[in-house]
């Protein structure tokens, strides 16, 4: 028997859309999975359109849903320098000038991780701690603290108890590399 018309004319490319029963497998093998789309038909006969091996991603487990962890970003830019895309709805007018500064330089110094918006120190990947970027940065604790509390409610900087480590939004600002 051959294929429906409506499911011809799909993979000719004919069709944008069609209704059909299909079955998708699965093979594992170590770190990469194939991945098979088949049609079924007559309930016995299995088709095959679509079949490819791709890297499998590791998920875990978030408030009783399975979740698929993010890719890691690049370690290199393969030569390009890298660049921080900044989201344009995000409102900053609320926030000193100092804290727009502090903000700029964290972008410059390139502290921050690709995938997370950890602020890092670049030599030992380590989370910064506040004493080290005011350090860093050669601020008064006092100023600092101010800094970081316009930060923190503006919701641009966030502070992780579990992993003791300060993070840029990925709502205000993403790291990225030009394609």
């Amino acid at each position: 028997m051959g294929l429906k018309k409506e499911l011809a004319e799909f993979l000719r490319g004919e069709r944008n859309a069609v209704r059909e029963e299909f079955l998708l497998s699965r093979e594992k093998v170590r770190n990469s999975e194939r991945i098979r789309l088949s049609i079924v038909e007559n309930h016995e006969e299995i088709i095959p359109i679509y079949d490819t091996w791709a890297k499998r991603c590791k998920r875990i487990q978030v408030d009783g849903a399975l979740e698929t962890q993010p890719q890691k970003a690049p370690k290199h830019t393969g030569g390009k320098r890298p660049y921080i895309m900044v989201m344009q709805d995000r409102d900053i007018d609320g926030i000193s000038i100092e804290a727009r500064g502090f903000l700029f330089t964290i972008f410059c110094k390139n502290i921050i991780e690709w995938h997370t918006g950890r602020l890092i120190n670049r030599r030992t990947k380590k989370p910064l701690t506040s004493a080290n970027i005011a350090r860093e940065f050669k601020l008064k604790s006092v100023d600092f603290k101010i800094i970081l509390s316009e930060l923190k409610k503006a919701g641009l900087l966030v502070y992780d108890n579990s992993q003791k480590a300060y993070f840029v939004s990925q709502d205000f600002a993403k790291k990225g590399v030009p394609k």
